[in-house]
C-alpha cells in the first residue's frame, strides 16, 4: 500500500517532500507531514500546522527532470527507473515473514504512467486571482 506522500506524487503528479518550501495561496509554507491526499504545512500565519489539499492553490518549486526516466510499476505501485524500451527496470521489494527481498513481478512491463512533476494545478474556477497570478508569473 502506498504512503500518503507516494499517493500524492503519483495521483497529482507533484514532487512533494517533507521540508519542501512551497506557496499556499501566495504565502510561503513548509511541508511538515501528510494526511491522505492532504499536506500538513506550517506557515507564519498560524501557530500550528494546517491541512491543505495537495493541489488547491499550492505552488511547488521547479524540480529538475530525473536523469533516467521513471515510471510507476504496475505490480508494486512504486516509481522506478525505466529501461530504454520504456519498461520498468528489475527491482525488488520486501515480502514474507522476515522481509526478505523478492523480485517484483512488474519488472519488464510497461509502467502505469511516467513520473511527471507539475508546479501548479489550476483550480478551474473562473476569475481565480491565485491562478491568474501564477499563470502571469507575478506570484511572489
Amino acid at each position: 500500500m502506498a504512503t500518503s506522500a507516494q499517493y500524492i506524487r503519483r495521483y497529482y503528479g507533484v514532487a512533494v517532500r517533507r521540508g519542501m518550501q512551497i506557496l499556499v495561496e501566495g504565502k510561503p509554507a513548509v511541508i511538515v507531514g501528510y494526511r491522505g491526499q492532504y499536506l500538513r504545512v506550517r506557515t507564519a500565519e498560524y501557530k500550528h500546522p494546517i491541512t491543505v489539499h495537495a493541489t488547491y492553490h499550492v505552488v511547488y518549486p521547479e524540480v529538475p527532470a530525473p536523469a533516467v526516466p521513471r515510471g510507476w510499476c504496475v505490480w508494486c505501485t512504486e516509481d522506478h527507473a525505466l529501461n530504454a524500451d520504456g519498461t520498468v527496470r528489475a527491482h525488488q521489494f520486501p515480502h514474507g515473514v522476515h522481509d526478505e527481498a523478492v523480485p517484483c513481478q512488474g519488472a519488464g512491463k510497461p509502467p502505469t504512467h511516467r513520473v511527471s512533476h507539475r508546479t501548479h494545478n489550476p483550480c478551474g474556477m473562473d476569475g481565480c486571482r491565485h491562478c491568474a497570478a501564477v499563470q502571469s508569473g507575478s506570484e511572489s
